[in-house]
């Protein structure tokens, strides 16, 4: 009797940027040799680039080399503390103290206790960011966000495309669109740059998608998440969860 409303949306997960993409070391770990972004994965390379493009809080590149290093040192299997990263020895001095996951991250959430990020960074980089699929599979070129975009530049690059660039991007693709990956990394805004590295972490399909909730009945709201999976007809739920997913 006293009325109430639902309202639902659905979202591809392959268009946000998976954070169990940045486990592993680059080609400068250890040797000392590597300069630039071949100290860093393809993936690493292209969360230092994402992370730059905040506009509030703003994020330089060294700070975010040592957000990327620390979510490396949180998900991946040692307690090795990497340049610029976190491992056991940082949190243990927090309070309360506590360890390093050491494994992948299960919720966006947990950024919120891995070294480096504020609550500031968390609070904006959380829409663009995902964890599933937990094995990560390439970034949807057909539905990334232009910020998304932006993060995908040469492989030899550490800064980020141009806002200008991105949206010639997200223009074409809303106009004629892209044929495929290759038709994609054809535009003129890579032109004559090596796109190797980075071409491998992007795709043209998706799987994973979130399916979120609100309900509010007698002044009472509820929100709900379903992380959703796609297998050519079948659809599975992987997840289900109420509040902030």
């Amino acid at each position: 009797d006293e009325g109430g409303w639902l309202m639902g949306g659905l979202e591809d997960l392959q268009g946000r940027f998976n954070l169990n993409g940045l486990a592993g070391a680059g080609g400068g770990q250890g040797s000392g040799e590597a300069q630039g972004s071949e100290r860093f994965t393809p993936a690493q390379a292209q969360f230092i680039r994402l992370l730059q493009t905040l506009e509030e809080p703003i994020v330089s590149q060294q700070e975010a080399i040592a957000i990327t290093r620390s979510i490396g040192d949180w998900i991946d299997a040692d307690s090795n503390t990497s340049p610029d990263g976190a491992e056991d020895d940082y949190y243990f001095s927090q309070t309360p103290p506590y360890r390093a996951a050491n494994r992948s991250l299960s919720s966006v959430s947990e950024l919120r206790a891995i070294a480096n990020v504020t609550p500031e960074v968390y609070a904006v980089l959380a829409p663009m960011v995902t964890v599933w699929p937990q094995a990560p599979q390439p970034l949807n070129i057909h539905t990334a966000p232009a910020q998304l975009l932006r993060s995908i530049n040469a492989d030899d690059i550490l800064e980020p495309l141009s806002a200008a660039d991105a949206q010639a991007l997200v223009e074409q693709r809303e106009g004629s669109g892209f044929l495929d990956k290759a038709d994609f990394l054809a535009h003129p805004v890579f032109a004559d740059k090596p796109m190797d590295k980075v071409g491998e972490l992007l795709g043209e399909s998706s799987g994973y998608f979130l399916l979120s909730a609100r309900v509010e009945i007698a002044d009472r709201e509820l929100q709900l998440y379903s992380v959703l999976q796609r297998q050519q007809r079948s659809v599975e739920s992987l997840v289900r969860a109420s509040g902030s997913l």
